[in-house]
């Protein structure tokens, strides 16, 4: 793999991984489309590249739960912060108890002849998760989630391993019907990611072998996290002016158009 297709995967990643349009989708959307299918290598790296960007974007509140976690280690943390740290932990496992269960079913039905079905279906599910905030205006909002919150954000992350399915919009969404601000519903969803996206990367990279190419796969880090950033950038600014649901008038198309034209 080159450098061309290195940093256009690169851009896609940081782009789908941060705004509400499932960067998975995409992968396969240019998979079954144009035949560009990330290496194990570059696709490890890339997410690589993410997670830098929400640890870089997020660098005090990352600072601040791993203080936090070594404290509840040691007894010495009581309260909300105590709460939030664990809250995480339990969000995390149930998506990942999800993820480990789905992940490959899913592959052999979206690489499959009825794949574009299920694409189509989840591009639109998810612009319905986004479209659904048009109905939420001027709602009173909560500082922190319940455990039952945290515990159904955990299943909806879980669930966002259906390509197709954003996983930063059904969070964030989630959070937002359950009392979250946007602002905070941001926070709790990529917070939540750090785990997910590095479990990932290290699973994956357990059948790594010797790097190859390195030049590409740097240009691809670098403009995963260079992307992302300024995406997720983006995305907390969108949020903020209550705008996120602009993006189902893309995937509603994009959906009609996965069915039209096979891909």
């Amino acid at each position: 793999m080159g450098y061309s297709e290195a940093l256009l995967l690169g851009i896609l990643q940081g782009i789908g991984e941060f705004l509400p349009i499932s960067s998975s989708g995409h992968l396969v959307l240019m998979e079954r489309g144009f035949g560009l299918t990330p290496s194990l290598t570059l696709n490890v790296f890339l997410h690589v590249g993410s997670l830098g960007a929400i640890i870089c974007y997020y660098i005090k509140d990352v600072k601040k739960i791993l203080v936090d976690s070594f404290n509840v280690v040691r007894g010495r943390l009581k309260g909300s912060e105590r709460q939030e740290i664990l809250k995480l932990i339990v969000a995390t496992a149930i998506t990942g108890v999800i993820g480990l269960l789905l992940e490959k079913p899913l592959g052999a039905i979206f690489s499959g002849p009825r794949g574009k079905f299920w694409l189509s279906g989840c591009f639109f599910v998810t612009a319905l998760i986004l479209a659904s905030l048009f109905l939420i205006k001027n709602r009173k909002t909560a500082l922190t989630l319940s455990w039952k919150g945290a515990m159904l954000i955990g299943l909806v992350q879980g669930f966002a391993v259906f390509p197709g399915i954003s996983r930063s919009g059904s969070t964030i969404v989630a959070a937002m019907l359950l009392g979250l601000s946007g602002e905070r519903a941001a926070r709790f969803s990529f917070l939540l990611a750090i785990p997910i996206i590095g479990g990932a990367g290290l699973l994956e990279a357990r059948h790594l072998g010797t790097i190859s190419n390195g030049g590409p796969v740097l240009a691809g880090v670098l403009t995963s996290f260079a992307v992302g950033f300024a995406c997720l950038w983006f995305l907390v600014k969108l949020i903020n002016r209550g705008k996120m649901a602009w993006f189902s008038f893309y995937l509603v198309p994009l959906s009609v158009a996965v069915l039209i034209w096979g891909i």
